[in-house]
């Protein structure tokens, strides 16, 4: 509920007043959503819904953050899927089935590299519409 309400207040605030950062503004928010979680697949023997769904949240934190350009969801969204995965990893006895870890892996991999080449694409297209715009009178 916390995170929840923090997150809402960090949209109003970040609306309201431009010049506040990501890390004011979403940081307690992912703080307090993401460290009971991962508090909790890190230390107990977790279910693998839930370690495999903080791996899919702090990806689509990743993406979401980098798509709207903002430090604080990447930089959060990456200690935790990298913390996670490596956890996963490291857990030989109750690691997930092969096939989980590739569906996972790979279409987090696959989001992420297509997210960064549309970046790339779309920064073009800006830069040449922007050279166009300028040559105007």
């Amino acid at each position: 509920p916390f995170a929840v309400f923090a997150l809402v207040i960090g949209v109003y605030e970040l609306h309201r007043r431009r010049d506040l950062g990501s890390w004011l503004a979403y940081g307690p928010a992912l703080v307090s959503g993401f460290l009971p979680t991962l508090a909790v697949v890190l230390i107990t023997d977790a279910l693998p819904i839930r370690r495999v769904l903080l791996i899919v949240a702090g990806v689509l934190t990743v993406a979401i953050g980098s798509v709207r350009r903002q430090k604080a969801p990447v930089v959060v969204g990456s200690v935790v899927t990298a913390v996670t995965t490596l956890h996963e990893l490291l857990r030989l006895s109750t690691m997930l089935p092969w096939w989980v870890l590739l569906l996972v892996f790979g279409a987090a991999g696959a989001l992420l590299i297509s997210l960064g080449a549309t970046y790339e694409k779309r920064r073009k297209t800006f830069t040449q519409w922007r050279g166009a715009l300028n040559r105007f009178r």
